[in-house]
């Protein structure tokens, strides 16, 4: 499967059937499901029942699936090397045993990583940080349909201080289909990056973004919904801000 992220002019594909193989570990500890892999391309996915390996990628070395649905209730991913492809799908979803994750933490290590957060509920705090490398983080709801009736579409939710640092490189964030009740703050650090702020999301609170170094470009498509505060706009290099197509240089 593959999904688009456009922002900004800018069209990228994260095809999660590309990376592959190597091997993760699994485990619960104190309330935490944590998942570490290795430095190949590691492909997985997190859903409700249970941790996915796909393309080649094994789970403890046995198989590529873990029975996930334990106690746990917050989650910690460190995948260090390789161009990893980490998936959360509905994680505390509309008929979940687990209504809201407590904390959320994702650390992708060097390479050219893709995140992809569909429809994923966080009670706490939410960090991710993708380190070096051309990284995609990716962040939509979920769309419900059955036979008997259509649901809607469900965003995700972060209830608490939502975290970025996407380290060094060209790296795209894009902000899709979700709810932020707590401060959202962006580092993007060296390199040409993109951030969408686009109108599928709302913001209730403090939102701050900081380029680093590098030409940063900033699409906020319909910004105002939820009425944030927007600061820290900021960064060295040849910045741009674009509202609803008029670009502004930063």
């Amino acid at each position: 499967t593959s999904i688009l992220v456009v922002g900004l002019g800018l069209n990228l594909v994260s095809i999660s059937s590309v990376h592959a193989a190597g091997n993760v570990q699994a485990s619960q500890v104190d309330g935490y499901l944590i998942i570490t892999g290795d430095n190949h391309d590691n492909n997985i996915i997190v859903t409700e029942t249970g941790l996915i390996g796909r393309a080649g990628t094994l789970i403890n070395g046995v198989s590529n699936y873990y029975n996930g649905a334990g106690t746990w209730e917050s989650l910690n991913i460190k995948m260090k090397g390789g161009n990893d492809f980490v998936r959360i799908d509905r994680l505390g979803a509309i008929n979940s045993n687990r209504p809201f994750l407590g904390d959320l933490k994702i650390n992708t290590g060097e390479g050219d990583d893709t995140i992809e957060l569909l429809e994923t509920h966080v009670r706490n705090e939410t960090r991710i940080n993708t380190e070096s490398g051309n990284d995609i983080l990716f962040i939509d709801g979920v769309h419900h349909y059955s036979v008997a009736s259509n649901d809607g579409f469900t965003k995700s939710t972060f209830k608490g201080k939502f975290w970025v640092d996407t380290g060094k490189d060209d790296d795209l964030v894009e902000l899709d289909g979700a709810m932020f009740n707590g401060d959202v703050q962006i580092n993007l650090s060296k390199g040409n990056d993109f951030v969408c702020f686009n109108s599928g999301s709302i913001y209730n609170n403090l939102v701050s973004a900081n380029g680093g170094k590098g030409n940063d470009h900033y699409s906020l498509n319909n910004f105002g919904a939820g009425h944030p505060n927007l600061t820290d706009i900021e960064g060295e290099g040849d910045d741009c801000t674009a509202y609803g197509g008029g670009r502004f240089p930063g």
